[in-house]
This record gives C-alpha cells, sequence and structure tokens, in this order.
C-alpha cells in the first residue's frame, strides 16, 4: 500500500504500472434486455461510431421483434409459441391418443407445416400427465 515517500499519503498509488487499459463496458447494451448479446454476436462495442449504432440497434430492434412477437388471438400477451391454439390442441389430442413422438413430429409438419422436436413431445407428454390432463377429452 505505501509506495515508500515519506510525503506522501498511506493510499497513495504512484508506485502502481498500468500493463494495459481496462476497458469500460457499461454502456447502452447494457440497459436492454438481451442488448450485451446482441453487441457481442456483432463484435461491437465501446467506443461506439455512429455506424456501430445503428449496426446494433437494427440488429436489436429485429431480435427483440422474433422475441416479441404477438399472438394472434387478440392478447396483448407475447410470446415465441409457434403453434396457434388450435394446432397446439392437435398435437395434445395425438399425446392423448398415444401417437410415438416421431409420428407426432411427422403428422405436425405435414398437416400444420410446424417444426418441432421429439423432445418436446416427451415433455408435453409429462407436463399433460402432471396436470391431469393426459385421459380427459380423448
Amino acid at each position: 500500500m505505501n509506495c515508500g515517500v515519506k510525503t506522501h499519503d498511506y493510499d497513495c498509488l504512484c508506485d502502481v504500472i498500468v500493463k494495459e487499459v481496462t476497458p469500460i463496458n457499461y454502456g447502452l447494451p447494457d440497459y436492454l434486455l438481451g442488448g450485451r448479446w446482441v453487441a457481442s454476436r456483432l463484435g461491437i462495442g465501446t467506443p461506439w461510431t455512429a455506424t456501430s449504432f445503428v449496426e446494433f440497434m437494427e440488429a436489436y430492434l429485429k431480435a427483440w421483434d422474433i422475441y416479441a412477437k404477438p399472438v394472434d388471438d387478440g392478447s396483448r400477451m407475447k410470446s415465441l409459441k409457434k403453434m396457434n391454439p388450435m394446432q397446439f390442441e392437435d398435437l395434445k389430442r395425438m399425446v392423448r391418443l398415444g401417437y410415438e413422438p416421431r409420428t407426432c413430429v411427422d403428422e405436425m409438419h405435414a398437416l400444420h407445416g410446424v417444426e418441432i422436436s421429439r423432445s418436446y413431445i416427451c415433455k408435453l407428454r409429462k407436463r399433460m400427465q402432471a396436470r391431469g390432463e393426459f385421459n380427459a377429452n380423448q
């Protein structure tokens, strides 16, 4: 802590050698939900230029539009759902009837053009069993 010079204060830092500048990353992306991720994907940050700022905002707004896509049922709720309520009920019907996950995936793609994974079918089956929906409305 002490630099060794008698006239200097105990907390003097004159003997500290700065080897590299510490970047200050606090800025616009830190205020926006997911902003730091978008900036890191683009490889931009401080110091900001007019071009990098516009590039960041365009990418951020595009990502936000995808994330916060409104549901078409007129509600204000935002969601990332790939299926509308009718398609989801069709999938639940298949699960109740005991279709294998691969068959559900193929049927949903053929009937509705929806891409889902087999693991999603398994998780849906477990959720339905936990909620008591599995045997309802067969």
